[in-house]
């Protein structure tokens, strides 16, 4: 029977049916026992659990059905798209397939031209390579019969040679035994003769070092005596000099109006310590003008030389060891500003090796500064012709002469530079090829006003000029510079 807490939409449904049974069945019995009333109290709770599951259900399915509907829609849409993909697809499938016969046949057809290539080939080349296969055979057949006869003269030579080569043993022997005797009397000699030299040099060593130190101290008592007798005015000359020498090569970067200045300072220095050293001579009616030639050029080519050549720590270094050659070229044009003055010759040796210095100095600077060519050879004839004029000075011929030999020494320093630019020599090495030039013109016309030029100096001035260019030929045939 049901209950009063069935649902309203059952109520009109027959027990059978509500309870989940087929038509027509027949109700059991309760069971004995007073178990009838919870028999019915669990079918009416399976009733209501049904009930619940189809509602359920029915919630389910409606909410699938949109979600199926959606499905079909993608399942079509996707079928259409698969649909135009293949009809899109098609044409290019059937394109490549057409490409891919047109390529195998056209590849066909080079493998049977190619092969017909290889056939023929192989039907020219075969009767060379039997040729050649037929001279290798003749070739081993002679080189075995070689081999056989050259063993059968080894063997004979061998036998023959035997004795001698005992005989040779015998000789080595003896060879040996008497170099070994001579060995043992040669280290006898050697070594008493080694005990007299090293007793000789210990004599020897001892009386060196004693004339060496009576040497040193005349050399002290000698520097001494020429420092005391350097003037004053050299003296802050030559300092003014260094201090712009170091101003020059020590500013970054280089003020060329320095540089002038330290010319200027450099000649004028050298008018008044001339002029004050020696009053007397140029109160006669002597001229200073030669003597300035060789301190201004030196002020002029010596800091540019440095800057172009030296770096680091030896810029300063090589600043202040061209201010003492400065000083030494000023005392120098002091000490022969009269010729037949006391060290006079010497003053001219330290004049002249300023001048080659300072010429040296110029000439480089030809090369590294690069200028063209005309501006080269005018240069380089300049630095000659003043150079020139500055050995040639102080001989006893007049001063129009002294200018037409160094005219002359010009000349030749500006042909040679222009003839050395079309020669394979640049640099230093053709600086000291034009110092090597200077040195023979200058040398040999300063003996010929002298009046001392003969065969010997001629032949002395010819030969070292010849030594330098084999010296200057050999260092760029080994590219040393």
């Amino acid at each position: 029977m049901p209950t009063s807490s069935q649902p309203t939409d059952q109520t009109e449904e027959p027990n059978g049916a509500a309870a989940g049974e087929p038509d027509g069945a027949v109700t059991e019995p309760d069971p004995p026992g007073g178990d009838g009333g919870l028999w019915t109290q669990a079918g009416e709770q399976l009733r209501d659990l049904a009930v619940l599951a189809r509602a359920r259900l029915r919630a389910v399915r409606d909410g699938a059905d949109p979600t199926l509907r959606r499905a079909r829609d993608l399942a079509a849409r996707g079928n259409a798209r698969l649909h135009d993909f293949a009809a899109w697809l098609g044409p290019l499938l059937q394109a490549l397939r057409e490409g891919a016969a047109e390529a195998r046949s056209r590849l066909g057809e080079l493998t049977s031209r190619a092969l017909a290539q290889l056939r023929r080939f192989a039907a020219w080349a075969r009767p060379y390579l039997q040729a050649l296969r037929d001279l290798a055979a003749r070739a081993l057949v002679r080189l075995r019969r070689f081999a056989a006869w050259a063993l059968v003269r080894l063997r004979e030579l061998g036998v023959r040679a035997l004795p001698w080569l005992r005989a040779l043993r015998n000789l080595l022997a003896r060879a040996l035994r008497w170099l070994g005797a001579l060995t043992t009397r040669a280290m006898r000699a050697l070594s008493t003769h080694l005990a007299w030299t090293l007793q000789r040099g210990r004599d020897l060593a001892a009386r060196a070092l004693v004339r060496g130190w009576a040497l040193s101290s005349v050399a002290a008592r000698m520097l001494l005596r020429l420092v005391r007798s350097v003037p004053p005015t050299a003296v802050v000359l030559a300092a003014i000099v260094t201090i712009s020498f170091l101003m020059f090569v020590l500013t970054e970067p280089a003020q060329r109006w320095i540089l002038l200045l330290g010319v200027l300072a450099a000649a004028l220095g050298t008018h008044g310590v001339l002029r004050s050293e020696r009053p007397r001579t140029f109160e006669l009616g002597a001229d200073t003008t030669p003597q300035l030639v060789l301190p201004a050029l030196y002020a002029l080519a010596i800091p540019l030389f440095i800057e172009e050549n030296a770096r680091g720590l030896w810029v300063p270094l090589c600043a202040l060891a061209a201010g003492l050659g400065f000083a030494a070229i000023v005392v120098a044009e002091i000490r022969s500003a009269r010729e037949f003055e006391r060290g006079a010759a010497e003053a001219r040796l330290v004049a002249d090796a300023g001048a080659y210095l300072t010429a040296f100095a110029l000439l480089s600077l030809l090369y590294t500064r690069e200028p063209s060519l005309p501006a080269a050879v005018a240069v380089a004839a300049l630095v000659g012709g003043l150079l020139s004029f500055e050995v040639l000075r102080n001989s006893s011929l007049g001063r129009l002469d002294m200018l037409t030999f160094a005219l002359v020494g010009a000349l030749v320093i500006g042909e040679l530079r222009w003839a050395l630019h079309f020669m394979p020599l640049d640099g230093h090495l053709a600086a000291v090829a034009l110092l090597l030039a200077f040195f023979f013109v200058s040398g040999v016309l300063a003996a010929r006003l002298r009046g001392q030029l003969t065969r010997e100096v001629l032949i002395q001035y010819s030969a070292l000029a010849a030594i330098g260019v084999v010296v200057v030929t050999a260092a760029r045939a080994a590219d040393l510079a």
